[in-house]
């Protein structure tokens, strides 16, 4: 799973990804809900601006979720298969999937990841360091090494 962070100033990206979820919605009252829109719905796009991270301020979000590990490429198109180039903090472009549900009694929208296509590296979220960093100080003596 990951969350898509979307800035509120990106007006048209909001309104296409709004309009996916509503056509999600109307096919989901024909194929799941029994022909009616449920009473209770949960919806994926949520705003940031309520989640007590800093990092959501001024930003929309959806969990996107895959069973299987999506595409991941970078911006010429080239696959990323180093796990490290890709974490919280980075700017991509999703290709994502807005599916209705009905399990166990709940329903809603929920968000597929299909495709990341990666643009821009920034801070890691949360301030995450490398274990190199973590244990640059770190001094073992030789005898410590017959543990290993």
């Amino acid at each position: 799973m990951t969350n898509v962070l979307i800035p509120k100033d990106e007006k048209e990206t909001i309104e296409a990804i709004k309009k996916a979820i509503e056509e999600a919605k109307k096919a989901a009252i024909v194929s799941k809900w029994g022909g009616k829109e449920p009473k209770k719905l949960d919806m994926p796009l949520r705003d940031g601006d309520e989640k007590d991270d800093e990092n959501y301020d001024g930003m929309l979000f959806v969990n996107a979720k895959s069973n299987t590990r999506p595409g991941i490429v970078d911006r010429k198109k080239v696959p990323i298969v180093d796990e490290e180039e890709v974490y919280s903090g980075v700017w991509a472009i999703v290709s994502v999937t807005f599916f209705g549900y009905d399990k166990n009694g709940n329903k809603g929208v929920a968000c597929g990841l299909n495709n990341i296509m990666k643009f821009k590296d920034d801070e890691h979220f949360g301030g995450r360091v490398s274990a190199e960093s973590d244990f640059g100080d770190v001094e073992l003596d030789n005898e410590d090494d017959e543990d290993l």
